[in-house]
C-alpha cells in the first residue's frame, strides 16, 4: 500500500497496471496515511517486532528488501 501511495504522488514508478495509484493516494486521509506509516515502520523495525522481518532475515535478500520497503513508506 505504501508503494502505491508513493507512486500515486509521483515519487516512484511501476505498480499494477489495473490500479489507479493517483486515485488511491489521494483518497487516503492524513490519519490513514499516519497509520500506514506506523504499520510499515513496525514491520521494518527488527525481527523481534515483525515476523515478516524475521523471515527476510533468514534470506540473503534482507538488505535489498529493507531498501525497497523503506523507499515505499509514505512521507509525513
Amino acid at each position: 500500500m505504501g508503494a502505491l501511495v508513493t507512486i500515486g504522488r509521483g515519487e516512484g514508478s511501476g505498480g499494477p497496471a489495473d490500479v489507479d495509484a493517483v486515485a488511491f493516494a489521494t483518497s487516503l486521509t492524513n490519519e490513514q496515511l499516519g497509520r500506514l506509516r506506523d504499520w510499515t515502520e513496525r514491520v521494518l523495525a527488527d525481527g523481534d517486532t515483525s515476523e515478516l522481518y524475521e523471515l527476510w532475515e533468514e534470506s540473503e535478500d534482507l538488505d535489498e528488501w529493507l531498501t525497497a520497503s523503506r523507499a515505499s513508506i509514505p512521507p509525513a
